[in-house]
């Protein structure tokens, strides 16, 4: 997997690959001695997952590599990506076919295209994540919002997390978000909104 991902990148002029990690360790330990910009990063390795491994990089390097993790297309998988995300991860890209997929060429321009956006993105700001304090929300700021609106791409799980979870109990208003991800994973994303907000997430 790591060789189909090395030669699918290095046909492109502009990305430099820096190192490869076998294991969760082996990243950690690369992460802190070369610090690159973007890690792509898979959930199931050895010694440490891919969520622990994400957790100890952003927490140990400042300012943190950006992490796309690489996630399964089944209900385990999706979990497993949002755990991630919460660790830290920046944003996923589905595999195409299950934890061995062959076929990831079939994804070389979506990945392509979030390295690009993140990596643009990373040198204006900076992302918080579901570990950083609570978003600041000011809640008297408008009388008379009637409905809220998020829409989100890439980078927009964890900041969806951190603003959801913000909310206020009973909030008076209908809250939409929109986030742009695969539908296997829109229900495992749902149910954790729900499990850290205050009011009830639903898909529609």
């Amino acid at each position: 997997m790591r060789k189909l991902i090395r030669d699918m990148l290095k046909t492109e002029s502009y990305i430099k690959i820096v190192v490869e990690a076998t294991n969760g360790a082996e990243a950690v330990s690369m992460a802190q001695q070369y610090k690159p910009d973007i890690i792509t990063m898979d959930y199931t390795m050895p010694i440490l997952n891919g969520a622990q491994a994400t957790s100890e990089i952003v927490k140990n390097i400042n300012p943190p590599p950006a992490v796309i993790m690489l996630s399964a297309y089944t209900e385990k998988g999706a979990r497993a990506t949002f755990d991630s995300l919460s660790s830290g991860a920046i944003d996923f890209i589905q595999k195409p076919s299950g934890e061995l997929s062959f076929d990831l060429d079939l994804i070389k321009e979506s990945l392509v295209h979030k390295i690009n956006i993140i990596y643009t993105a990373k040198k204006k700001i900076e992302y918080p994540t579901i570990n950083d304090n609570k978003a600041s929300i000011n809640h008297n700021t408008a009388r008379n919002i009637e409905i809220i609106v998020i829409g989100a791409s890439t980078g927009g799980p964890p900041l969806i997390e951190n603003i959801i979870a913000s909310l206020p109990k009973n909030i008076k208003v209908p809250v939409l978000v929109i986030q742009h991800m695969p539908k296997k994973f829109t229900k495992s994303f749902a149910s954790r909104l729900n499990s850290l907000s205050n009011n009830n997430v639903n898909i529609i």
